[in-house]
Parts: C-alpha cells; structure tokens; sequence
C-alpha cells in the first residue's frame, strides 16, 4: 500500500515537474506583455482554493526560483565565477551550490517582501504572514522577469570583453528602469496615489531592499 502511495506521488510530482516546461516560458510571457494584469491575476487566484490556483500559469514564488535556477545554471555553463570562490565567513553560505542558491533566492526575493510591505501599509491593514501573502505572490511575478534581465547583466559583466559589459550595463537600467515604473503604475492604480506619492512608494521599497542586501554585506565584511 506504502509502495502504491510512492508511485502515485511519483506520478503527480513528474507531472507537476513537466508542467513547467509548457506554463513557465508562458508565464514570463505573460508577465512581460501584461504585468499590471498579472499582479491583478494573482491577487484574484489568492482568492481560490489551494488546490485551484494558478491552474494556467507557474505560481509566483516558483517562478522566481526557475528562474534563479535557470540563470544559475548559464552562470556554471558560462563558466562564470561567483561569490562561491570567497572565503571567510560567507563561505560558509557560497560553499555549494545549493547554498549560493539559497542565497539569491533571498536576495531577490527581498524585492518583492518590501513592496508587499508598502501594499499592506497603503491598503490600511495590519501587518501579518496573512496580509502580505497576496501582495508578495504577485510581487513574485514581477520580480521573476526583473531578475531574468539583471541576471542576464551579472552575467555578460563579469565577461572580460569590455562590449560585453558595456552590453550588460545596456541591459540594466532599461530593466531596473521597467520594474520602477510598473511598480510606479501598479501603486497608483491600486491605492489611488500621485505620481509623486507612488514614485516615492517605490524608491522607499527600493531604497529598503538595497539597503538589506548592503547591511548584510557589510555584517559580513566585518566578521571576516
């Protein structure tokens, strides 16, 4: 009976695995011709039954995690080296690959946390594990295809040709530039508020995820 349980779990997670090769590239797809929209999409799947939800689409946090996945994975076949030839205390963290992993899913999830935080707080609710689920799950939308083109800039700048860099620096500002204004325009649509107000909204958030990584860095640092 325990064997039959196995199998059928096998099954399903097979089947669930497979499913992304089809709904993940649609899901990016998705997101980079309707972002607005698929924030909106999220919000309403959150309202649906566990079992239910995102049925035509990757979920937002996995969505992120491919994509870190795959962006790791061309950073190894690249040949690129990381953070994972450090020593000190954060090889503690980099010393596998699994960990550098680990590593830049917080990072980059820290983006979609802090905007979430600025939804929960402009919608007038307190701040809790249930309030901010619906809004980071979107954020996670977002967030993946941000992290496809910063990824993508990480990459061709550590190249040694200084047109490749200059290529990853093109590719940077345009998507930091993207990811500010459709947060710019997501805030005002939401909760009503100013350019002005939004803008700030967003530099706040920013300013807040920058200035984690930067502190945990720097912690770091000094205990090395």
């Amino acid at each position: 009976m325990d064997f039959i349980k196995f199998i059928r779990s096998l099954e399903e997670f097979l089947y669930e695995v497979l499913t992304w090769i089809l709904f993940y590239p649609r899901t990016l797809w998705l997101v980079a011709l309707h972002p607005i929209q698929s924030l909106q999409y999220s919000l309403a799947e959150q309202q649906d039954p566990v079992e239910e939800q995102y049925a035509d689409r990757v979920s937002p946090p996995l969505c992120l995690m491919l994509t870190l996945v795959i962006a790791h994975m061309v950073e190894l076949a690249a040949h690129i080296k990381g953070v994972q030839d450090v020593s000190g205390p954060l090889s503690i963290v980099t010393g596998s690959q699994q960990n550098l992993l680990i590593l830049r899913s917080v990072v980059y999830a820290l983006f979609p946390l802090m905007f979430a935080a600025e939804e929960v707080r402009r919608s007038g609710q307190p701040l809790n594990r249930t309030t901010l689920r619906a809004p980071f799950f979107g954020q996670c939308y977002l967030a993946s295809l941000f992290t496809v083109f910063i990824s993508a800039a990480g990459i061709l700048a550590q190249e040694p040709s200084g047109e490749m860099r200059g290529v990853g620096f093109a590719i940077f500002l345009p998507a930091t530039l993207w990811y500010a204004v459709i947060q710019i325009r997501w805030f005002r649509l939401s909760y009503g508020l100013t350019w002005l107000r939004a803008t700030v909204t967003v530099l706040v958030a920013l300013g807040k995820a920058v200035a984690v990584i930067f502190l945990g860095a720097l912690l770091v640092g000094l205990a090395a």
